[in-house]
């Protein structure tokens, strides 16, 4: 596969890959994704030294394992780049990669916004829950949150 990085072509596995299109390996009777062992031991890392991060491929290819190709990043960061891509479900709600709030405090934004009250009005409200008044409004009006 190509990609727009000019770092050499993907090293396409071809062994056991998994729904997803990760290539994966049996290592100490523990299956692994195949892209995560070959950035640990090029780079000379332990497990350890990845276990809360993900491996990203930079060609979107999973079943590439060229270590040229991939980077350590976050869940966040992995979340930021399928929606960068267009692919995936897009989250919704308190799943959705950018959210500050739960579902719980959108409900509770509802239940609660009185219009042009000082303790539960919109400035009051967009204060506690730490969001601008056009959210709280948005919320209110279920242009925001409309899945609740």
């Amino acid at each position: 596969m190509n990609n727009k990085y000019n770092i050499g072509p993907c090293v396409e596995w071809t062994g056991a890959i998994n729904a997803s299109g990760y290539g994966n390996v049996r290592i100490d009777g523990k299956v692994m994704c195949v892209h995560r062992d070959a950035y640990r031991s090029y780079y000379g890392l332990s497990w350890e030294d990845i276990k809360d991060l993900i491996v990203r491929h930079k060609c979107d290819n999973p079943c590439c394992a060229n270590p040229f190709h991939l980077e350590l990043g976050t869940k966040y960061d992995n979340a930021w780049d399928r929606q960068k891509r267009g692919r995936g479900k897009q989250p919704k709600g308190q799943d959705h990669v950018l959210a500050k709030l739960t579902n719980e405090q959108v409900l509770e934004i509802r239940s609660r916004y009185v219009p042009n009250c000082l303790i539960n009005g919109g400035r009051a409200l967009s204060r506690e829950f730490k969001i601008s008044q056009p959210v709280v409004q948005k919320i209110i009006s279920r242009q925001a949150w409309k899945h609740l």
